[in-house]
């Protein structure tokens, strides 16, 4: 694997951010929110930008949920 595909994200992979005891998805939009709709989820690149968004909205106890796009 070359230094240009670790760096750059497989388009074929949704990442979401998911509430573990809801179940609900996050979405980043107007401060944030939870909703049960995972295609109404805020969609993400990487991992690592995953990780940020969670610092910075103070989230605990969720899963990074990165799976095959349907």
């Amino acid at each position: 694997m070359t230094e240009t595909e670790i760096q750059e994200p497989i388009k074929s992979l949704q990442r979401v951010i998911r509430n573990n005891a809801t179940g609900l998805y996050f979405v980043e939009s107007g401060g944030g929110a939870w909703v049960g709709s995972l295609d109404a989820a805020t969609p993400y690149n990487r991992l690592a930008e995953m990780v940020e968004v969670c610092r910075q909205h103070g989230l605990a106890d969720v899963e990074l949920l990165v799976r095959p796009l349907e």
